[in-house]
């Protein structure tokens, strides 16, 4: 198996501390000599052994980043149960009883539309 390199560009943020010295972060990292990529994972206390995380590009990051304000954190807790969207049938016009509708764009379509 390849050498996986990588090169912490910018510290984030410590999401949670696992208590045996592992950390689960957000980071700005270079993987294998690409571009930076937002990563959220678990790292070993000395960041030489990861776990599986997950890498967003920019376009990626900026879809998550518009559709993060319409998470409710209440929604993340035990006993959340989703409701089904309202249809015009029930009398509903935009959006649902959970919120505003949302439509799924692609990131590079987003970073257009904010001028980024």
């Amino acid at each position: 198996m390849a050498e996986i390199k990588y090169e912490i560009v910018k510290h984030i943020c410590v999401l949670s501390d696992r208590g045996n010295g592992w950390t689960r972060e957000v980071n700005i990292v270079k993987w294998n000599d690409s571009g930076p990529k937002l990563d959220i994972r678990e790292w070993s206390p000395e960041r030489t052994s990861m776990r599986k995380g997950i890498t967003l590009t920019r376009p990626e990051f900026l879809t998550l980043a518009k559709y993060m304000k319409h998470i409710n954190a209440q929604d993340l807790t035990d006993g959340y149960r989703p409701q089904a969207p309202k249809t015009e049938e029930d009398g509903a016009g935009t959006g649902s009883a959970t919120g505003p509708e949302l439509t799924l764009i692609k990131g590079d379509e987003l970073a257009a539309a904010s001028g980024e």
